[in-house]
């Protein structure tokens, strides 16, 4: 964030019919008023009903305190400050929504390299029975395969092996085909 005083900002928007002079606590007066702007002054003035201009002592008309004191109210627009506070965020609000976006994009990407990645792995055939290593002989019971282990050679069978006459679907219930 910018060097932008807040407090100022606060003191600025906030509703007061005449703010008080910061030097000498006397009710300001309105100055110069148009463009959306209000220029308050500590004048010195102490006469009541506005006619006569008479000064608390040491004080004249448009001294270096009536300089000093000035304050500029803005009132609902035209504020430099505030504009620049406006721009400032509106700029930071303008990239985090094209980092959203690229975030969003970078995650598609990620996703349909992913998917990609997947379907590139074959999957695994299901193991649908056994036969003699000498070919002669199949089955999908596994105590069958147990007991040729133990004389001959058993290799496994998987699911779409050319060279079986067993299906997948009798593998399931323990029958060769």
């Amino acid at each position: 964030m910018s060097n932008i005083d807040k407090q100022a900002l606060r003191e600025r928007y906030s509703e007061k019919p005449a703010p008080k002079c910061h030097i000498c606590g006397s009710v300001m007066t309105i100055q110069r008023a148009g463009a959306g702007s209000v220029v308050y002054g500590c004048t010195g003035r102490i006469d009541k009903d506005g006619e006569g201009y008479k000064f608390a002592e040491g004080r004249d008309f448009a001294d270096d305190h009536y300089a000093r004191s000035r304050v500029t109210d803005y009132g609902p627009g035209g504020d430099p400050d505030v504009l620049a506070l406006l721009d400032e965020l509106e700029a930071k609000d303008s990239t985090i929504a094209t980092q959203q976006q690229e975030i969003r994009t970078l995650l598609n990407a990620l996703e349909q390299a992913s998917a990609k990645s997947r379907s590139d792995i074959p999957e695994e055939k299901r193991l649908i029975g056994w036969r003699a290593s000498d070919y002669t002989d199949e089955t999908s019971d596994p105590e069958l395969a147990k007991n040729w282990a133990a004389a001959i050679g058993v290799l496994p069978i998987f699911e779409g092996d050319v060279n079986t006459k067993l299906s997948a679907a009798a593998a399931g219930k323990g029958e060769a085909s």
